[in-house]
C-alpha cells in the first residue's frame, strides 16, 4: 500500500493547485496566464503544481483579511480646494463651477463631520499630464465585525476597471 502514496501525494497535489488555480481571481495570477497556469499544472504533474505554489499563486495577505470592513472610516477620498478650482477652469466644467462654489468640506454631507480632515488627500501632477492623489488612512483594528464581510479575504471580486 506503501507504494502508492507518492502517486496520491502527486495526484492530490495537482488536484490542489488546479483548484486553487482555477478559484484565483484572474489578475491577482502572478508571472503567467490563468490558463496557461492550468495547462502547466496538468501537462506537468508534478512541476507543474510545485512552479504553481512557488511563482503562480498570489501571496495570502493575511494582515487584510483579519481586519473587518469597513476598517478605515473614510469610504471618499475630498481634494484640495485649488486641484478643484484648476479642474473646473477646464472646458466642459461650466455648470458644475457653480455647484463647488456652493459646497466646502464643513457644509458637505459627505465629509462635513470632521471638515474632511480624515478623507483629504495628498495631489500632485496637472490637469494637462494628469494628477496622483494619495490618501494615509489610519486601520481600526479594535472594531469588531458586525456582519456583512467581504468574499475571497477582502479581495475585489474582479479585475480592476479598466483592465481586461
Amino acid at each position: 500500500m506503501l507504494r502508492y502514496l507518492p502517486f496520491l501525494v502527486e495526484f492530490a497535489l495537482l488536484v490542489f493547485c488546479l483548484i486553487d488555480c482555477i478559484q484565483t481571481d484572474s489578475f491577482r495570477v502572478r508571472n503567467l496566464p490563468r490558463p496557461l497556469w492550468v495547462l502547466l499544472i496538468v501537462l506537468l504533474p508534478l512541476i507543474g503544481p510545485i512552479a504553481w505554489l512557488v511563482a503562480g499563486r498570489p501571496p495570502r495577505d493575511t494582515a487584510t483579511s483579519r481586519v473587518p470592513w469597513p476598517s478605515t472610516g473614510t469610504a471618499e477620498v475630498a481634494l484640495p480646494q485649488d486641484v478643484c478650482d484648476q479642474v473646473y477652469a477646464e472646458d466642459g466644467y461650466e455648470a458644475s463651477v457653480s455647484n463647488l462654489a456652493q459646497v466646502s468640506l464643513n457644509s458637505d454631507t459627505v465629509f462635513g463631520d470632521d471638515g474632511g480632515a480624515g478623507q483629504l488627500a495628498t495631489v500632485s501632477g496637472d490637469v494637462a499630464s494628469g494628477y496622483a492623489v494619495s490618501l494615509a488612512v489610519g486601520i481600526d483594528t479594535t472594531t469588531t465585525p458586525t456582519g456583512g464581510g467581504v468574499s475571497g479575504g477582502g479581495a475585489p471580486g474582479g479585475p480592476p476597471p479598466g483592465n481586461p
